[in-house]
């Protein structure tokens, strides 16, 4: 079960021995390892690491572009889970086309947190850019400018026989421009044809409370269906962590998530809609 709630709001249950209790989770978080946008400054690795521990976030989706830095999933995975919060790996890609207003539109692969390492590598082996090369040996200037099809990216995981959609990895779209991201109707173009085919796509959306509700709802375009919205961070600096978040009320591991699910159970059994201090 998901609700999204501003910071100074509480949890209704705070007894850790009970099972699935209101937690608070941080999706979309980066490190100080970040290759774009780093503003940690001198912001050591344990710094951060207290910084998230010191704001009662419990699971937090670790993310980097395109790829990993090599000593994210060493030192800083493990001294997170020493800290008891767990870690799910996430890649941002930047991908084509933009929608019609020329903005970005980026795109997660959200991991659990039992797939290996080793499987995402090799995924990102797999994986091209639009500038034809793979992603695991993308140097930073790379990152700064490259982008990736949504077709290759799809196919890719698809024919991926180590990693399986919903077991170990969900799809988050992250638009940069919340309202221009938003598909309308039928198909007007290639912007919204392009918002509807990420929107289709993705199985959860990283966002705010007001856009709860547009993707709650499946008149969004034909076909549509309900799809979650999750309020992160984003954090590119220490002071970043902590500010925004979302309650979760479920145990700490992909599997038991509630997202997990989604192929099998409506959104709506387990996203509240409901107009309360917690939406």
């Amino acid at each position: 079960i998901l609700r999204w709630q501003k910071k100074e709001l509480q949890p209704m249950e705070n007894n850790q021995n009970k099972g699935s209790i209101w937690q608070k989770w941080d999706l979309h978080m980066h490190s100080p390892k970040v290759f774009l946008n780093n503003q940690f400054g001198n912001v050591s690795v344990d710094d951060f690491v207290n910084k998230i521990s010191e704001s009662e976030i419990v699971a937090v989706g670790l993310t980097n572009y395109f790829r990993f830095d090599d000593s994210e999933f060493g030192e800083i995975k493990n001294k997170l889970i020493e800290k008891d919060i767990v870690v799910f790996p996430s890649i941002e890609f930047r991908t084509q086309p933009p929608n019609k207003e020329n903005e970005e539109m980026h795109v997660h692969v959200l991991f659990s947190n039992e797939v290996s390492i080793q499987k995402i590598t090799n995924f990102l082996g797999r994986l091209k850019t639009v500038d034809g090369k793979y992603c695991k040996d993308l140097t930073v200037e790379d990152i700064k400018t490259t982008a990736v099809s949504i077709d290759t990216l799809k196919n890719t995981l698809a024919e991926d026989e180590d990693i399986k959609h919903l077991e170990d990895y969900l799809i988050v779209a992250c638009p940069r421009g919340q309202v221009n991201f938003r598909s309308s109707g039928d198909d007007d173009g290639r912007g919204n044809n392009f918002a509807i085919v990420i929107d289709k796509y993705s199985d959860v959306l990283f966002g705010n409370s007001n856009d709860t509700e547009f993707f709650l709802s499946q008149d969004r375009y034909k076909s549509a269906k309900p799809k979650p919205v999750l309020f992160c961070s984003d954090a590119h600096k220490l002071d970043d962590i902590g500010k925004k978040f979302s309650w979760i009320k479920s145990e700490k591991t992909f599997v038991k998530w509630g997202f997990s699910r989604i192929g099998s159970i409506s959104t709506n059994d387990y996203v509240n809609k409901g107009k309360t201090d917690k939406i």
